[in-house]
């Protein structure tokens, strides 16, 4: 009895181990993406907008920003993750963490705070020339959706890697510092 007890412990503490939490990256309806919440306390909804109108275009990586009544869009366009910066080496990240990131970006704002999304994230390799014809095996080397390597089972559920978990790590913080702006002085 006690075996089988301490083998359903070991398991169970096992499963509870090894789910991979991160804080700004999530898997909802079979999709991984990128969503945080910026707080900013001293700002009305329209002094939010103002920042964001003025920070966002600025952004490096950061194009086709529009900005609508009650969202503002905007793409990733082929931005480098330092993986370096967060601690990663070349030699302890997955391949496709060293490649360039595209992703559609939303942002939502109200009194006090503002919602960043990043949805389909791929990285692709920028010395591969999509317009060649190239063999579907290449493709599968040169550019990777974020949900088909951070999920399995068709995105029912998050893949439990370390080196993953490392590069999910590096690719919040790069999104959570890329779009951390700093509010409107209002003072001179």
């Amino acid at each position: 009895m006690k075996t089988i007890l301490s083998i359903a412990l070991l398991l169970i503490t096992n499963y509870a181990f090894s789910q991979v939490k991160f804080d700004y990256l999530k898997l909802e309806n079979s999709q991984f993406f990128f969503e945080r919440v910026y707080d900013y306390d001293s700002l009305n909804a329209n002094e939010i907008e103002k920042m964001l109108i003025i920070n966002i275009p600025t952004l490096k990586n950061v194009t086709d920003f529009q900005n609508r009544q009650t969202i503002m869009t905007a793409k990733i366009d082929g931005a480098k993750i330092d993986y370096k910066k967060y601690g990663g080496s070349i030699w302890s990240v997955p391949n496709f963490i060293t490649f360039n990131l595209y992703g559609n970006v939303s942002i939502i704002w109200k009194d006090k705070k503002f919602r960043v999304t990043v949805t389909n994230m791929i990285f692709s390799n920028e010395n591969f020339n999509k317009n060649t014809n190239q063999s579907a095996f290449a493709r599968a080397l040169n550019e990777y959706n974020a949900t088909d390597v951070f999920t399995k089972n068709k995105g029912d559920e998050m893949r439990t890697n370390k080196k993953l978990e490392e590069s999910g790590n590096y690719i919040q913080s790069f999104l959570s510092e890329l779009f951390t702006i700093s509010p409107i002085k209002k003072d001179w």
